[in-house]
């Protein structure tokens, strides 16, 4: 049992069609979810550098950060997970969508049809609306 405390870095990316990306979680936490992308800060790093590293990584994108949104906790001790996220606005600056293995799926979708998404991960409906997408 890993007991620790983990912080991340995720973003709202926009396209230039004003669509945002989806990602469908292949792995717990969030096996089979749709959150928003994302990933671990990594010592040394600080929440912009980790954001633009891992959507590139996970997607193939380079991205333009923008505002920080706010910082979410998600506390779930029953399936042993406490996350600390710094979610980000950010726009697509270049690059073709390819997913890493992390992912089992990925959409683009506009802001006013995500509540209509199945699955979609705990904190997601939250970071849209305190970044006005919803």
């Amino acid at each position: 049992m890993n007991n620790e405390i983990r912080v991340g870095s995720a973003v709202i990316l926009e396209n230039e069609k004003g669509e945002i990306l989806l990602i469908k979680r292949k792995y717990n936490p969030a096996k089979g979810r749709w959150v928003l992308p994302g990933g671990g800060i990594k010592f040394g790093e600080n929440s912009k550098e980790t954001a633009k590293r891992e959507l590139k990584e996970e997607t193939g994108l380079d991205i333009s950060i923008g505002n920080c949104i706010g910082v979410f906790e998600l506390i779930k001790p029953e399936e042993n997970v406490h996350r600390i996220i710094f979610y980000h606005k950010a726009r697509v600056l270049d690059g073709t969508l390819k997913l890493s293995d992390d992912a089992d799926d990925a959409i683009w979708i506009k802001p006013g049809k995500i509540n209509s998404i199945e699955k979609l991960g705990e904190l997601t409906p939250e970071v849209l609306k305190r970044g006005g997408y919803l």
